[in-house]
Formats: structure tokens, C-alpha cells, sequence
């Protein structure tokens, strides 16, 4: 018999069961929290790099903080699916942005990398889904087997790159707005 877990008591449990989809000793987070971090979910699944309006207005006042911004490339209103074909969202635009990711160079310091990227938009509340051509763009590497996350530095050394759960489903998710910390990095 399948047994159910609250998800009260699955963030508090050991995670070791299955069922749950976490893992032990990874930190847990809340994606739609307001806690002026941003993150993106990690989903090799995914064609292009989506998000939803909620996470475009959440996203613009932590860049907006870090005196950065967004821009609407294109504003247009149609249908937008998945593999399936199925049209499951409505698509709003696209939006020019910069993310930064920050892993753990070989010596120890921080190694900052800044992707500039268009993304698209939905009508939503959708997290930020990081699409598998970003992550080889970026040398973003998840391995869920030896649960580990890197990115390769331009030596193509595996510089670790600190991951996170997604309180609601499990999935893995990286820090995408680590602005303060890739400029003390860089002095």
C-alpha cells in the first residue's frame, strides 16, 4: 500500500523514502517565498527557459534592488505547450535579462559566471525553468545519481555549485541572482 505524507511532515522526515522525492541533507527552499533570492529550476525536460508573470514581477523587484532590470523583447499572446503538443499555457512575451550563478573555484574562491538570456512568459505563477541548452550553455552539469551540481571553469575543472530543493515537488534549483557575491568575487 502507498503511503501518503503530509508535506509538513515530508520536509520534516528524514527524506530517505522514495515517495517523498527529497533528498537527505539538501537544503529545502521555498521558490515563491519573498525572501529576495531568486531561483531557477534545474529541468533537462525543458525546450526554453520559461517563467511565469508572478515570478517576472517577484524577479524584477530583487533585480531592481541590485540596480538592475528586464526587458519585454516581445509582448504577444498565444498558446505554449511541451513535448506533449498540448497547448497547457498561455504565452505573454518574452523578457532580455541577466542571471548570475556563482560556484566554488578549485582555490577555494568564488567563480561567478553572468548569463544574459530571453525568456519566455507565461500567464502564471510558473518558476523560472532553467532548459537544458542554458545548462550546456553554461556548463551547468546536475547529476541526480551522485546528487551533486557543478559548473566548469575555462580550464573545464568541476567547480561546485551549490544546489537547493524545491519545497513543493523536490526538483533541483540553483541560485540565479548571487549579483553581491560575484562582485566581491571579482575584486
Amino acid at each position: 500500500a502507498m503511503v501518503a505524507i503530509d508535506l509538513l511532515e515530508a520536509k520534516t522526515a528524514s527524506r530517505s523514502t522514495c515517495h517523498t522525492g527529497y533528498v537527505p541533507d539538501i537544503p529545502i527552499v521555498d521558490t515563491r517565498a519573498e525572501t529576495g533570492y531568486l531561483y531557477g529550476i534545474l529541468d533537462t525536460g525543458c525546450n526554453s527557459s520559461v517563467c511565469g508573470t508572478e515570478w517576472v514581477k517577484r524577479a524584477g523587484g530583487v533585480m531592481a534592488w541590485h540596480g538592475l532590470g528586464m526587458v519585454w523583447a516581445e509582448k504577444s499572446g498565444y498558446d505554449y505547450g511541451g513535448l506533449s503538443g498540448a497547448n497547457t499555457a498561455q504565452m505573454v512575451g518574452k523578457i532580455g535579462w541577466c542571471m548570475v550563478v556563482l560556484a566554488q573555484a578549485p582555490d577555494g574562491r568564488g567563480l561567478p559566471k553572468y548569463l544574459g538570456m530571453e525568456t519566455n512568459v507565461v500567464d502564471g505563477s510558473c518558476d523560472l525553468l532553467i532548459c537544458l541548452a542554458l545548462m550546456r550553455h553554461a556548463k551547468i552539469t546536475f547529476d541526480p545519481v551522485a546528487n551533486e551540481c557543478w559548473m566548469l571553469n575555462a580550464r573545464g575543472d568541476k567547480c561546485p555549485l551549490p544546489w537547493y530543493q524545491v519545497d513543493r515537488s523536490g526538483l533541483p534549483c540553483i541560485r540565479i541572482d548571487e549579483f553581491l557575491e560575484a562582485e566581491q568575487a571579482m575584486r
